[in-house]
């Protein structure tokens, strides 16, 4: 399955070298022969089929392989729960016990989505983008490796902080999702005792106070690390688009150069500004799935013994 993002983060790069090639051709020539377009041609038709290829592939083996593993997660997960004490169910929801086996799952798929899709993609697309510069221009290379040097710290310390607001947040969503279920399952006695408004109001005081607090911080925290995204975003490109015209001013790079340089920069930024909003992103998930996955890091208090004997009645 992972086959499919690696060899695709160079679909780009090879896409936007055929165009290069296009543009030069055109700059010797007026009406360049269809010969001298062959390499190009050639080039981006290979890329669109072997691109198609990879991901067909990764498809795949995707479906031959999810399906079961969620089937396992569920079924792993219950009778690690069910085999656990009376207590157990005593203290704890059982609308909570239910929402994180639920979250484990939903947790497992999103995590590898994004693994596969959100984050591998972009980054290998960036690193590959980057490193495609120092073919055209090495100072280009430098300029933008540096930028990315100091974009990533900044943003990656931002965007783990929206991941533990994000695991902060969900358990609290969890234990409010409990509540609600266990008062559903005890509907009977909350008729009988009248008590309707009494636990309504228990449940509004933690949503609105509890969850809307911590729910609230986390986009308070994501609306200040897009502010400084875009911040740094603005800088780099605008920088580049300067030092861009003046090497083709004085002949340093060809108009296929610049063409190549300016589509692939735009895409790279793209890709890191994408990257950054998919690692909070998957911050947030990974916090998600923890939350979730605690259900399995609550110690059994009563476990057989591996040796034990079974009992005859």
């Amino acid at each position: 399955m992972m086959q499919a993002p690696i060899i695709g983060a160079f679909y780009q790069v090879i896409n936007m070298y055929s165009l290069k090639l296009v543009v030069d051709a055109f700059g010797k020539s007026a009406v360049p022969e269809y010969l001298d377009l062959l390499t190009p041609i050639t080039i981006y038709i290979s890329a669109i089929l072997v691109l198609e290829l990879v991901w067909r592939t990764s498809q795949f083996a995707w479906m031959k392989s999810q399906p079961f593993v969620r089937g396992e997660i569920v079924a792993k997960s219950y009778d690690y729960v069910q085999n656990h004490s009376y207590t157990f169910f005593q203290n704890t929801h059982s609308g909570s016990i239910a929402s994180k086996i639920k979250g484990i799952v939903t947790g497992y798929d999103n995590l590898w989505f994004s693994i596969h899709h959100r984050v591998t993609c972009p980054l290998l697309m960036v690193l590959v983008g980057i490193i495609a510069l120092g073919f055209i221009n090495i100072k280009l290379f430098v300029f933008v490796a540096i930028w990315s040097c100091i974009f990533f710290p900044i943003m990656l310390k931002m965007s783990i902080k929206i991941g533990t607001l994000s695991t902060e947040t969900n358990d609290a969503k969890h234990t409010a999702i409990g509540l609600v279920a266990d008062n559903i399952s005890n509907i009977f006695s909350i008729f009988s005792f009248t008590s309707r408004s009494r636990e309504l109001q228990k449940i509004k005081n933690y949503t609105c106070n509890d969850v809307a607090r911590k729910d609230y911080n986390q986009i308070k925290w994501d609306f200040k690390t897009a502010i400084t995204g875009g911040i740094l975003y603005a800088i780099m490109l605008f920088s580049l688009f300067i030092y861009m015209i003046h090497l083709r001013r004085i002949n340093a790079v060809t108009t296929g150069d610049f063409v190549f340089v300016m589509t692939s920069m735009y895409f790279v930024v793209d890709n890191i500004w994408r990257l950054v909003g998919e690692i909070g992103e998957f911050a947030s998930k990974l916090g998600d799935f923890k939350s979730s996955f605690s259900i399995l890091q609550t110690k059994q208090e009563v476990i057989d013994k591996p040796d034990a004997k079974k009992l005859i009645i």
